[in-house]
Parts: structure tokens; C-alpha cells; sequence
């Protein structure tokens, strides 16, 4: 089977060299603290506990100790993840704004699909009869989709994201940032292509609500692409009609998405393509 996924994050941030990615790279490889105060705080308490039958004055001493390290661990925890975040300050005009808000609108009608899934894989059929007569297979995962807080950043505007496994999209005003495991890159919308279009689908799982179903096939098809009635189990399948959308970049980007709810991914696009002619910067 053919990948259709991204190269990674590593690859994709050394072939477009940013500031802000590399201070994110570099802050979410920051060690954290905080755990180790909160285990010298969990052992305070503990003692705490187990001294609290012994002397009163050791009872006080030890439940104060207790007391402090606990106030002492929330206080380093919110230091230390403030510490390892970076902060993203955008200020839009009007016109950026807008065509932010249309990109967020755009997004929020993908994410109401009741079937939305990134494409990881696609493969040529040798032999079609026993895969329901589809020339192509291919491997999918579920998507989750929203807008709001963007990994390891402080931002002041709630971002759009695309998330599938260890993938993650956050459509920021300025660019595109991808996330692969732990590592961030970064795409200019400028050096993104966005396309979409429709793709015939047999579905073997479940038909979404809003899908358009445009003819039926059976899991064993015979060479006039009826139902093979050597087989047993061989029951009717449901052929469906899907949009898919398409991200790439010279950089390594490759992402394809597919939707079922009709118009959507059109006017995702559509809703995208003046924020993709912006030119706003974020402030760290």
C-alpha cells in the first residue's frame, strides 16, 4: 500500500526554519520539575499522617511542613508548565480576523460530519472479485476535530485543529502547524495546497447519518459484479459517496482527509482560501 501520510515534524521544521517552532521544540524538550516536588510533597504528607499520633509538637511541626511543601508543589507546577510553553500573540485587523472567523466556520462544518477520518494508506486491488469489486483499499482512522487550546502553546485566540492518533493540525492566522509525535512544524500558507473533491466508497462499517449512499455491491462479487453465490456470509454492501480533502506542501506535507457530509470539504476550502493569502505574525 502507498502512505499518504507527512514526512515528520523533524523534517518538515528543518526544511522551514522558524523561529517560533524552534522555541516550542525546544521548550516542550524541557525536562519537567514539577513531579519531583510533588513527590517531596507526597512524602511530607505522609509523615504528616504518620506522626499525627506521636507528640503534639511533632504533630504541628510535621502537618505544617506538610502544608507548605503541598502550597510549594501547585505553586512550582504552574510555574514549571508556564516555563515549558510558549506564548503566541496575535493581533488581527478587521480583515484578518474575518477571514480567520471564516476559517473557523469552515472547519466547525467539517467537524460536523458524522464521518470524518484521516486516509493513512491506499492500495490497488489485484483481484477485485473478493474485495467487493473496489479497484482500491485503503487504511483510515478517525478524526477528532474542534477549535480551542493550541499543544504546548499560549495563545490568545482559541485555534482549529485537526487531530488523528499522534497527528495534529492547528490552523493558526499566520501558518499551519504540524505536530507529529512531540515535534512541531510549521507550514506558510503560502507554501500549502488545499484541494477537494468526491470519491465513491464501499463502505464495510457504518453508513453515517449524512452520507449520500449511491448504489450497493456485496462483499463477494462475481465477474458480472453480481453477488457470488459460492459464498455463504455474503452480504450486501452499501456504496457510498464521500468528499476528501487534500493538504500538501513542497516541505513533506501530505494529508488526506475524507468527510461524509456533502459540501464540506469544498467549503472548508473555500472558507480557508483568503486566510491563506494573509500575512499576519504572530508576537512571542
Amino acid at each position: 500500500m502507498t502512505s499518504a501520510a507527512s514526512a515528520t515534524a523533524t523534517l518538515l521544521a528543518s526544511s522551514t526554519a522558524d523561529s517560533v517552532v524552534n522555541e516550542i521544540n525546544r521548550k516542550a524538550e524541557m525536562a519537567p520539575l514539577w513531579p519531583w516536588c510533588a513527590a517531596l510533597a507526597f512524602i511530607g504528607v505522609v509523615f504528616a499522617a504518620l506522626s499525627s499520633d506521636g507528640e503534639t509538637l511533632v504533630a504541628i511541626v510535621s502537618g505544617a511542613i506538610a502544608v507548605i511543601l503541598s502550597a510549594a508543589a501547585l505553586w512550582v507546577y504552574y510555574w514549571d508548565t508556564a516555563r515549558r510553553a510558549t506564548v503566541l500573540f496575535y493581533d488581527l485587523d478587521p480583515t484578518s480576523e474575518q477571514a480567520f472567523s471564516s476559517a473557523v466556520n469552515g472547519l466547525m462544518q467539517l467537524a460536523a460530519s458524522a464521518g470524518k477520518w484521516k486516509i493513512d494508506a491506499s492500495g490497488t486491488v489485484l483481484n477485485r472479485k473478493y474485495h467487493a469489486g473496489a479497484s482500491n483499499v485503503v487504511q483510515r482512522k478517525p478524526l477528532q476535530m474542534g477549535v480551542g487550546r493550541f499543544w504546548k502553546v499560549r495563545c490568545n485566540l482559541d485555534v482549529p485543529y485537526i487531530v488523528a492518533g499522534t497527528s495534529a493540525l492547528y490552523f493558526c492566522p499566520d501558518r499551519l502547524f504540524v505536530i507529529t509525535g512531540r515535534k512541531v512544524a510549521a507550514v506558510r500558507y503560502a507554501d500549502l495546497d488545499m484541494s477537494d473533491g468526491l470519491t465513491q466508497f464501499i463502505e464495510e462499517d457504518f453508513v453515517p447519518t449524512d452520507a449520500v449512499r449511491i448504489g450497493r455491491t456485496w462483499r463477494y462479487v462475481n465477474k458480472s459484479g453480481g453477488p457470488d453465490r459460492r459464498f455463504k456470509d455474503n452480504r450486501e454492501l452499501p456504496i457510498v459517496r464521500y468528499e476528501e480533502l487534500s493538504l500538501t506542501s513542497a516541505s513533506g506535507l501530505n494529508e488526506l482527509f475524507q468527510f461524509s457530509k456533502p459540501g464540506a470539504a469544498a467549503a472548508f476550502r473555500q472558507s480557508a482560501k483568503d486566510l491563506m493569502t494573509l500575512r499576519p505574525a504572530a508576537k512571542p
